[in-house]
């Protein structure tokens, strides 16, 4: 009893706190979402909650307004999603509006994800247990199985994938919460939680990272040339550049980065990311700022000289 009223007290005071922090977020994407695309900013789905009790779970919404006459469930590259709606999947931002439903009392903010009824007639007698706690905003099974939507297939198959795959896998790991249940455990899973949308292992962030990793890569290293060019000029002259190397810093730089691109280029530091650190790397990083330095100085010598 008492874990159910310290539970219920936290839920309440994270809820407005959730509610008052992210308050700028929910009206930046609420604007996207009604500009984007005809439709409520939110959506609205019937879930089975405590005591198979069916409550209206709240998200932002992340398809085209048509999308309720389709499948209730969400497919791979489900066609209905529309873009605004792909980020905020991917992003997880769609929940937010879930603390509505925490501050109401219908969710907490850990507990088994709700479903719809249509899969919970298929729960088996030790599955229904998950019924006797109040759903999450998240749990173990948000956490640890991201994957929900890579699915593809007609209506039926996705349903039916849901129904023999998905729903057994999710409450698997989800009975593993009623054994733990408690406030600090649940203030573990809350930064788990945090820890994999800030990471976003198989998000919309992570795969646009992994796609354009080259064009992050080089405008990364340019930043980062830049800012050591224009450190190098600060520490030299204790901060306070003369106005002739200030002239001289601007009219170089370009030419300094674009050769040390070049020779990073030739040792093939612009490849990928750095996971771990081999001695081979730093000694071609070595060699590409000091044959680098070298080829600025001799230009400058040659060619930019008085």
């Amino acid at each position: 009893m008492l874990y159910v009223v310290s539970k219920r007290a936290f839920d309440l005071l994270s809820s407005v706190i959730g509610l008052i922090v992210f308050s700028p977020v929910i009206l930046v994407v609420a604007v996207a979402v009604k500009l984007t695309s005809k439709g409520p900013v939110f959506f609205r789905q019937d879930r089975v909650g405590l005591n198979g009790r069916i409550f209206r779970i709240f998200k932002f919404r992340t398809m085209t307004v048509t999308a309720a006459n389709g499948p209730k469930v969400t497919a791979k590259n489900d066609a209905r999603i529309t873009t605004v709606g792909k980020i905020l999947r991917q992003t997880k931002l769609d929940e937010i509006p879930q603390l509505l439903n925490v501050f109401w009392g219908t969710m907490s903010f850990v507990g088994p994800r709700p479903e719809i009824p249509a899969l919970v007639e298929t729960y088996t007698p030790e599955q229904k247990a998950l019924l006797t706690v109040k759903p999450g905003i998240t749990s173990p099974a948000t956490i640890y199985h991201r994957d929900e939507e890579d699915v593809s297939g007609t209506a039926e198959e996705v349903m039916d994938y849901h129904r023999k795959v998905l729903v057994p896998r999710k409450a698997q790991y989800d009975l593993g919460y009623l054994e733990k249940k408690s406030i600090s455990y649940d203030i573990k899973l809350i930064l788990l939680t945090l820890l994999a949308v800030v990471s976003n292992e198989s998000g919309y962030v992570r795969e646009k990272a992994v796609k354009n990793r080259r064009a992050l890569i080089i405008a990364a290293v340019a930043v980062l040339l830049c800012v050591a060019y224009y450190v190098a000029f600060l520490i030299r002259f204790e901060g306070a550049i003369p106005d002739y190397y200030d002239w001289k810093l601007k009219r170089t730089l370009p030419l300094i980065v674009a050769i040390q691109f070049i020779f990073l280029g030739v040792f093939g530091q612009l490849e990928g990311y750095w996971r771990y650190v081999s001695i081979s790397d730093i000694i071609s990083v070595a060699k590409a700022l000091v044959l680098s330095a070298i080829a600025m100085l001799a230009f400058e010598y040659f060619f930019l000289a008085g």
